[in-house]
Formats: structure tokens, C-alpha cells, sequence
């Protein structure tokens, strides 16, 4: 009998399998890391940018632990079958034993820590997505006289975006949820309920408090760099949802996330001079 302690041969071979692969994911995590834009050094990094960092980040883990994965049987068998062909003995049974139980133990941990970055990448991606669809979407109001801003920040958050024109200033938050399961459109349907959100799978009333909050926060901004005019609108958009209920809750304003126009079809609260006015404090908190 024999331990299964690696021989040289062995070990060369598994150097020669984990050098090059852990060289090449250090070169991609060094590259998402230290990767900036030349052309605009002083810019803050804006949601969508950060949310694509953390998609790359999430996508080289999921890599690393992949291959690891497809690794450890393939060092475990070469171990075993150099020992055998080099000594010409046969491995301890108790000792192999105890490096299958343990190498499938630690597959288990790493297939599971792989099936979780999967989900976040894809909470990361369908986040990303529909923060850019309810962006792009807002272009619809510019026609209306609206000017529209991303990323406000506040304190440890962002204003997802706010648009200010003649029918007042809206602070608009997103919010990007999955369905579960193959739903038919009409099972794809929320409401709003009081405080919260009604979904097929359940409620959501954290949504409903930020919009309000980060409404109430752009009005305390405002008033105090000396700003005058009706207060900000909280607005929740949800993309991908059909909206079957909007009971107003504290003025929150529901809607698709993909027809904002219903913005602009309100009176009259804004002159010029007023939009151009926010417009600038605005443009001057991103800076």
C-alpha cells in the first residue's frame, strides 16, 4: 500500500494545469479593477457603470470556481493513477476514501457558491436592464419641455432619475423584479396597495418608502440652495409589470417603467425660468 502523497511528475502536472488558469483570472480581475475611462478621469461613476462592474466581477468568480470544479477530479485522478503506475503499489482504501469524501464535499461548496453568484449576476443584469430601459424611456418627455437627470446622489443611495418641466419635478426610482415562473400576462400584474406592492409572489413595501424618501430628500436639497416651486412627486417605475391598481399612496405616481408620457398630461406648475433654475442645481449636484 502507498500513501497519496503527489510524485513529481504529479505535481508538474498539476502546476502546469493551475498556474496558467490562475494567471489568466488574476490578469481579468486586475483589468475589471484598474479599468478606467481616459476621456472622462473626474466623472462619477454612474449606476449602471458600477452595476456592469460588479456583472464582470460576478462572471470571473463564477469562472474561477467553474474550473476548479472541473479541477479537483481531474488532479485527484492524476495523483492516484501516478501513483499507482510509478510505485507499482496500490493506494491506502481508507486513505483514497478520504480524499474522494473530501474532494466531493468541497465540490458541493463551490457548485453551491456557483449556483449563488449565478443568481446575482442575473439580479446584477436584470437590474442593469431595466435601469436602462426606464432611462431611455424618459427621452419621451423631452419633446414635453422636460430635462432629465441619473444618478442623483443621496448620502449612501442615488435618485435613479428626475425630471423636472412645466408639469413639475418627479423623483424617479426603479425597481427591477423578476418574475417567477412562466407568467401569463395577466398574471404579471401588480398593485399598489396602501403602502405596498402587491405581487403574484408576494409584497414589496421597502419600494414604496424609498421612492417617498428620496422624493422628500430632493425637496430638503432644493430648499436649501434657495429653490422655490411645488415639491418633487415620488414615482415608481416598474418595468416589465403590468400595472393593475394605482390607489394613490402619499402622491406616489406607479407606472410600466416604458410610457412616462402621463407625466407630461398634468396642469401647468413650472414657467421657464423656473425648469432652467432647477436644471442648474441639478446639473451642478452631478458634477
Amino acid at each position: 500500500m502507498t500513501s497519496l502523497i503527489p510524485l513529481p511528475p504529479t505535481i508538474l502536472f498539476i502546476l502546469l494545469c493551475v498556474v496558467p488558469l490562475s494567471t489568466i483570472i488574476l490578469l481579468l480581475r486586475r483589468q475589471i479593477r484598474q479599468t478606467r475611462q481616459p476621456f472622462a478621469p473626474t466623472l462619477a461613476e454612474t449606476a449602471e457603470q458600477r452595476l456592469q462592474r460588479e456583472i464582470d466581477e460576478t462572471s470571473v468568480d463564477i469562472l474561477t470556481k467553474s474550473l476548479f470544479i472541473a479541477l479537483i477530479p481531474i488532479t485527484i485522478y492524476s495523483i492516484y493513477a501516478t501513483q499507482v503506475a510509478l510505485t507499482a503499489k496500490d493506494i491506502d482504501s481508507a486513505v483514497l476514501y478520504t480524499y474522494l469524501i473530501g474532494s466531493a464535499l468541497f465540490i458541493a461548496s463551490l457548485t453551491r457558491d456557483v449556483y449563488r453568484t449565478l443568481r446575482r449576476r442575473r439580479d446584477l443584469s436584470l437590474n442593469r436592464a431595466g435601469r436602462l430601459a426606464v432611462g431611455q424611456a424618459l427621452n419621451q418627455l423631452i419633446p414635453a419641455g422636460f430635462r432629465l437627470f441619473h444618478d442623483l446622489p443621496l448620502g449612501n443611495r442615488t435618485i435613479d432619475h428626475i425630471a423636472v418641466g412645466p408639469q413639475g419635478l418627479f423623483a424617479i426610482t426603479s425597481l427591477v423584479r423578476p418574475r417567477t415562473g412562466k407568467k401569463r400576462e395577466k398574471e404579471a400584474s401588480l398593485r399598489l396597495d396602501g403602502r405596498q406592492l402587491r405581487f403574484p409572489d408576494g409584497t414589496d413595501a421597502d419600494s414604496v418608502t424609498t421612492a417617498v424618501k428620496n422624493a422628500a430628500q430632493l425637496n430638503e436639497r432644493l430648499q436649501e440652495s434657495g429653490e422655490s416651486g411645488p415639491p418633487a412627486t415620488p414615482v415608481l417605475a416598474v418595468p416589465g409589470w403590468t400595472i393593475d391598481h394605482t390607489a394613490a399612496a402619499e402622491q406616489l405616481q406607479l407606472y410600466n417603467g416604458i410610457e412616462p408620457i402621463f407625466l407630461s398630461r398634468g396642469p401647468v406648475l413650472l414657467n421657464e425660468k423656473q425648469i432652467k433654475s432647477m436644471a442648474i442645481h441639478l446639473a451642478r449636484q452631478l458634477q
